[in-house]
């Protein structure tokens, strides 16, 4: 009886453990449903204000097409800028001309603004395709995390049912083997159960034991090779000072060879 009591504590804390993942799973899934109205609100309301914004830019087009004309229409009618005088003095400037290029200037100051105007609008327009374009993907987004996370609660509530009938079970063979009087059937059924439960627990078992003999054996393997790199590497440190030495010298004759060869080419000059 005390080792199913303590395998039936043990059940019941798992069952506490796993119903708190299933609340928190069911709290998660709430949150990304709910990021799945919001961001697709967010798509409605971006897509709405695109008609406007096109029918804004389309108008900004229109005014410069119709400014272009005022002006290709007002240079078509350019007066003479200055006027012939009869008494032999210098041609003056024509005032109808002044009028024309004031006229012209200001023709010119709008239509730029127009041009700027309407850049902006289409600024606008792709600003809110792009916020558009954003939103549906916060929209995949949120409905992938809905799909996962709704896996994942399913996934724990099975995981659940399963631990609590395995704590029904549990309660199921202790009160059958305390029954008094006992129930014959009903306690070569909790045997059959009991034997059942062992086996695979023993299969458990074994399975952890081979699993535990291949570990160890890799650390002994792992640990043989530390032995043989840090041996390895012991022995590589112990030559760096000779090989340092015998670099040393190396490079010292080079640069007697050097020297001697430098004075020998200097003394056949």
């Amino acid at each position: 009886m005390t080792f199913l009591e303590q395998e039936k504590s043990r059940r019941e804390a798992a069952v506490q453990a796993v119903a708190k993942l299933v609340s928190t799973q069911q709290q998660a899934l709430s949150a990304a449903q709910e990021r799945v109205v919001t961001t697709r609100t967010r798509v409605t309301e971006a897509q709405s204000q695109i008609p406007s914004l096109e029918v804004a830019a389309a108008a900004a087009d229109a005014r410069v097409t119709e400014l272009d004309a005022q002006i290709e229409a007002h240079v078509a009618n350019e007066p003479e800028s200055t006027i012939e005088v009869d008494d032999g003095k210098p041609p003056r400037r024509n005032p109808a001309w002044r009028v024309w290029k004031r006229q012209l200037d200001q023709l010119v100051a709008r239509r730029d603004q127009a041009r700027a105007d309407a850049a902006a609008a289409h600024g606008a327009v792709s600003n809110g395709q792009r916020a558009v374009e954003q939103a549906q993907m916060d929209v995949h987004s949120a409905e992938r995390q809905v799909s996962e996370t709704t896996a994942a609660l399913q996934s724990a509530q099975s995981t659940l049912k399963a631990a609590q009938q395995q704590v029904a079970d549990l309660e199921r063979w202790r009160t059958e083997i305390a029954r008094d009087p006992l129930d014959r059937t009903a306690l070569e059924q909790v045997a059959s159960e009991l034997s059942a439960r062992a086996m695979v627990l023993q299969e458990s078992l074994t399975l952890s034991r081979f699993q535990q003999e291949d570990a160890e054996s890799d650390r002994a393997s792992l640990l043989a090779r530390r032995d043989q790199l840090t041996a390895t590497l012991a022995d590589f440190n112990s030559r760096i000072p000779g090989a340092q030495a015998e670099l040393q010298a190396t490079q010292a004759a080079v640069d007697a060879a050097s020297a001697e060869l430098f004075n020998f080419l200097d003394a056949g000059q």
